[in-house]
């Protein structure tokens, strides 16, 4: 899923996963704080998927100028560089 959290810009609304597969659902991974679509196919079946993915926007006004570079914490770095066994 494209938004999977809220931020002071967008905020989610329902996102939903449908089509020809015997299981489809929306699944939440906290350590990368990600949503994606799940879905249980079986190999007979030309695969079908339908997503939808829905949010709101706030308008605002801003001044772009040059700002202080933001980096991450090594916190929310470490799920990313973790190696992979």
């Amino acid at each position: 899923m494209p938004l999977s959290q809220d931020t002071d810009y967008f905020r989610r609304l329902p996102n939903s996963c449908s089509g020809n597969s015997e299981r489809a659902e929306i699944v939440y991974d906290p350590t990368y704080r990600a949503r994606w679509c799940r879905i249980l196919q079986s190999r007979e079946m030309q695969p079908a998927l339908d997503v939808i993915s829905r949010f709101t926007v706030r308008e605002r006004n801003v001044v772009l100028r040059q700002a202080p570079a933001c980096w991450p914490s090594r916190e929310e770095q470490a799920p990313y560089l973790k190696r992979l066994n």
